[in-house]
């Protein structure tokens, strides 16, 4: 496990997530070996394949994904036998339509996709659908979990990010240290995404220390952070009787 600093920021308005959206050389390399780092963050694209905005061009992405990257999950939960964790005391199993997570008895429950082996600069996409429970309850995605094994929505424990939305829009960018959640970056109000009814699609990006969350197309928050550097990922839905469907998982991972 790597160790560094941390600096944490919102993206509340357009036009930072424009100026955020020209990220970092590791991001560019990543996309076009042939983009240029300019002065002040900015990337210049040379071969058509990098957006001028960055939620642009993680959508772009994760409509093409052929260009620049290799799927390593995608799941619609309509077949059996999937190898994602079914467990009635964790409330979390397929059902009609998607996957399931209603937390009983803990918090809130974590879920690891079945990847085979860790994994570090990919972007995780996934369409939720808040189904009922108590107000407040939150749900997100899961990524660089430490746990070795695949995470199965009964260990509450361990080292990873989370990137979530709660009833109101506010959204968060989490890590949990064992037991404890360590905030990276928080609203400070809800957003302008509202989860009440329908669907919500959420993204986690991460390339090398930078995490970029986007909620509906829309970039809302982003952190530095290096303490984890590679691991699972998968999908958490937090507070008691929350009820949540996901529809579809998706990860990309760079090439």
């Amino acid at each position: 496990m790597a160790s560094g600093p941390r600096s944490a920021e919102m993206i509340p308005r357009e036009g930072d997530a424009k100026r955020h959206g020209r990220v970092s050389t590791p991001y560019a390399q990543a996309v076009s070996p042939s983009a240029t780092q300019l002065d002040g963050g900015s990337v210049a694209p040379t071969d058509g394949r990098l957006a001028r905005d960055y939620a642009d061009a993680v959508a772009e992405l994760a409509r093409n994904p052929s260009a620049v990257f290799r799927v390593l999950v995608q799941e619609h939960f309509d077949h059996a036998g999937s190898g994602w964790p079914e467990n009635t005391r964790a409330e979390v199993r397929r059902v009609e339509g998607g996957y399931r997570l209603t937390p009983r008895h803990e918090g809130f429950v974590a879920v690891g996709a079945p990847l085979g082996a860790p994994v570090r600069d990919v972007v995780v996409s996934a369409t939720f659908v808040k189904l009922g429970g108590r107000p407040g309850g939150a749900f997100g995605l899961v990524i660089r979990d430490q746990l070795p094994t695949q995470r199965d929505a009964l260990n509450t424990l361990g080292h990873f990010y989370v990137a979530e939305i709660d009833d109101s829009g506010e959204v968060a960018i989490l890590q949990r240290e064992h037991d404890r959640w360590q905030p990276l970056a928080v609203s400070s109000g809800p957003s302008a995404v509202h989860v009440a009814g329908g669907r919500t699609e959420l993204t986690l990006e991460a390339v090398g220390p930078r995490l970029t969350f986007l909620v509906n197309g829309s970039a809302v928050a982003s952190t530095h952070d290096a303490v984890l550097d590679r691991g699972g990922v998968g999908v958490f839905v937090g507070g008691l009787d929350n009820d949540v469907l996901v529809e579809r998982f998706v990860v990309h991972s760079f090439i």
